[in-house]
């Protein structure tokens, strides 16, 4: 029988997430504007590569 791999749940990558955020809060890192120049920068350096 096959044995269900914790990381292939939902609600840990829902904490793992969850947690992040914590991180940030702690840090003074706004999350949202980290993600969003995260995609950003991520999104043009994939239209180069294009």
């Amino acid at each position: 029988m096959k044995e269900k791999l914790l990381w292939s749940s939902p609600s840990w990558i829902g904490e793992c997430i969850w947690w992040l955020i914590i991180l940030a809060e702690r840090m003074n890192i706004d999350s949202s504007e980290a993600l969003e120049k995260f995609l950003s920068e991520t999104e043009k350096k994939l239209d180069l590569s294009l």
